[in-house]
């Protein structure tokens, strides 16, 4: 898949997780109207106890709900990145702090809107493969980005070490039988 394409599909996948979203906030949004109403009226009929419970769960529900907001303005800014890198190029270099910085973002809200979960996964593997094609560079181990070449010289290093392992199992084998 070219890298054009795996950008506008990546456009496309941060608008579907940022349409859950903002269906998550208006529902969030009427949860707290209801429970306002509730608060009103505890504290109308003097119910002190109900009326602190609402309260709080009120505050609760504000900080979810401005976590979600800034979550949705991270994706609204690597939306328009990627739109920019699209329309510009530079595709590479503005996707890598960019996919960096939202996988730190999902770690935060990992299990908080669990039915995203698996969305916002395959989001940041979009974002991992824009990078990787785009500076023709694979990830490994996290965030560190290597070219081609490097990756045959590790892939040659890690045949060497499995060799030289399978060896020294083999002497310490024959040692310990000959002991």
């Amino acid at each position: 898949m070219g890298l054009r394409k795996k950008i506008v599909q990546a456009i496309y996948q941060i608008r579907k997780v940022r349409n859950k979203l903002n269906h998550q906030l208006s529902a969030i949004e009427q949860k707290e109207k209801m429970l306002m109403e509730r608060l009103v009226e505890a504290q109308k009929s003097g119910d002190l106890m109900r009326a602190k419970v609402y309260a709080s769960e009120i505050a609760n529900i504000r900080k979810l709900r401005s976590a979600l907001m800034a979550f949705d303005i991270k994706l609204e800014q690597a939306e328009l990145r990627l739109d920019t890198a699209l329309t510009f190029g530079d595709a590479a270099f503005a996707v890598i702090p960019m996919a960096k910085d939202l996988k730190e973002t999902i770690e935060q809200f990992r299990g908080i809107i669990p039915h995203i979960d698996e969305e916002l996964e395959s989001l940041v593997e979009s974002f991992d493969e824009l990078a990787a094609e785009g500076l023709g560079m694979d990830m490994i181990g996290g965030d560190v980005f290597i070219d081609h070449e490097a990756a045959k010289i590790l892939e040659e290093a890690k045949a060497i070490a499995s060799t030289k392992m399978k060896e020294l199992v083999d002497l310490d084998g024959k040692e310990f039988a000959n002991a």
